[in-house]
């Protein structure tokens, strides 16, 4: 008989924090465990961290070492067996409005497999560092980063987006070009449309052609050039007057759009 768990991990939690939309969760897993075959109600996007586990499920066993990334849609029945040295990973929990369990699982577009992506490894590392600094406006913006992504690059998605454009999404998207000053997530965003975060990002990705954590990124990037060329504000007072959380954040940001930090964009252009 497989076991259904309403967890979504039977590791030891060492900590948990719940965003719109997503539940993040390290958790740890003693040497030698072996899990039985077994299903939740829930996806997740899971990272091994540390150690080494074998999963087994429809049919095939993986190997999975540190930086590996699964991708697994609710029900997806599988076993574990862990390690002598046991394993420690990070794990998204995707929630759904529990009136739409169903349909919002099924329009999620996610197969089950393991990633084989250094950009996803990289993205669900800079994510885990995030969760570990604490700081909730770079960690939102990390899993933002994560959302786009497994929307653009991993899941097509099960069910048909919309063939016209919601009536909301002209109005988010406005609300992003004339928010760039300001912070901005997607799961905001997703509670003024109504809808779920990954959702929202598949229907912008589909009628704009890049995920919507992407987008607000470009615009506060563009945002940050014309300050750099208009002012000569230090780089610190333009961070924090452009919704970045410091200065490192805002030149990650800078730097992933335009090529190059802020402080050599100033000075490309004197």
């Amino acid at each position: 008989m497989v076991a259904l768990h309403k967890d979504i991990t039977i590791g030891q939690k060492r900590r948990t924090v719940e965003l719109p939309g997503v539940r993040l969760i390290e958790a740890t897993y003693p040497g030698g465990l072996f899990v039985p075959p077994h299903s939740h109600t829930t996806a997740n996007a899971t990272i091994i961290l540390t150690g080494e586990l074998s999963e087994t499920s429809q049919g095939c066993t993986r190997q999975c070492r540190p930086g590996s990334v699964v991708l697994k849609p609710a029900g997806t029945i599988h076993s574990n067996k862990f390690s002598p040295s046991g394993a420690r990973t990070l794990v998204i929990e995707v929630l759904a409005n529990e009136a739409s369990v169903p349909s919002f699982h099924s329009a999620l577009g996610w197969d089950y497999h393991w990633v084989s992506s250094g950009a996803l490894t990289r993205a669900m590392v800079h994510l885990f560092q995030a969760f570990r600094g604490r700081d909730p406006e770079i960690l939102n913006a990390e899993v933002d980063g994560v959302f786009d992504f497994l929307c653009g690059e991993v899941g097509a998605g099960s069910q048909p987006l919309p063939v016209a454009a919601p009536l909301w999404l002209k109005d988010l998207k406005t609300l992003i070009d004339e928010s760039v000053a300001r912070p901005l997530r997607v799961g905001e965003l997703a509670k003024l449309a109504g809808t779920h975060p990954v959702y929202l990002t598949r229907v912008f990705r589909r009628f704009h052609g890049t995920g919507v954590g992407e987008y607000i990124h470009r615009r506060r990037a563009t945002h940050v050039a014309s300050m750099l060329t208009q002012s000569n504000s230090p780089l610190k007072e333009i961070a924090n007057s452009s919704g970045f959380a410091d200065q490192a954040h805002m030149t990650r940001v800078f730097k992933s759009q335009m090529g190059i930090t802020p402080g050599a964009f100033r000075q490309l252009l004197r």
